[in-house]
């Protein structure tokens, strides 16, 4: 059986449709939820714990009703190597951005840094219209924007 890799720039790329196509509709779900009918997060999850617990007793009961094994509990394994690598690339990123931070603060190009906090002002004074999650869903909904960018 092949192995199926997918990167973040196939989903943000739309390169794999379906799955770009079901990242923005769970995004869209998510906010409908939290945002526009007023769920929070943590009722949310007590829902849906509530839903498994739910449907594990009754399959359980069902199970002993009609003379059958109880489904075996899963076991979750994370695997050790999968733990350094997602290390590995956290680290790198911070690394990043730490380096970047450092840059600016430390060149003498005056004009970009001008640049770059007047950039971050103005996301700071944008950001204050928008509560996050409606920001990441706004971000998410331009997913299929770069896909022209790639035809050029």
């Amino acid at each position: 059986m092949p192995t199926l890799t997918v990167t973040p720039a196939d989903v943000f790329l739309w390169r794999r449709k379906k799955l770009s196509f079901s990242v923005l509709v769970a995004a869209t779900l998510t906010w409908l939820l939290f945002d526009k009918v007023g769920y929070t997060p943590i009722t949310m999850v007590s829902w849906v714990a509530l839903f498994v617990v739910t449907v594990v007793f009754v399959s359980a009961h069902m199970a002993s009703l009609f003379n059958r094994e109880l489904p075996p509990i899963p076991k979750l394994e994370i695997k050790e190597q999968w733990t350094a690598e997602m290390a590995s690339v956290l680290s790198e990123r911070l690394n990043n951005i730490a380096r970047w931070v450092h840059e600016m603060g430390t060149r003498r190009d005056y004009m970009r840094f001008a640049r770059v906090v007047a950039g971050l002002g103005l996301l700071s004074v944008t950001g204050s219209w928008f509560d996050t999650l409606t920001t990441v869903y706004i971000s998410e909904s331009f997913l299929p924007f770069p896909v022209e960018f790639i035809s050029f």
